[in-house]
């Protein structure tokens, strides 16, 4: 079986945005990584 352990960190928030970054990772090497923005939508109408 593959083992995978996905890790997220909120690199910077920006007004009601939030910049993710996201790595996965087997047991040895990165096998993806990826930046997301993420907006709050509490707020909205």
């Amino acid at each position: 079986p593959i083992t995978w352990l996905a890790k997220a960190e909120i690199v910077r928030r920006r007004g009601n945005k939030f910049f993710i970054w996201v790595i996965i990772r087997d047991k040895i090497k990165e096998v993806f990584r990826a930046k997301f923005i993420m907006e709050s939508v509490e707020n909205r109408v």
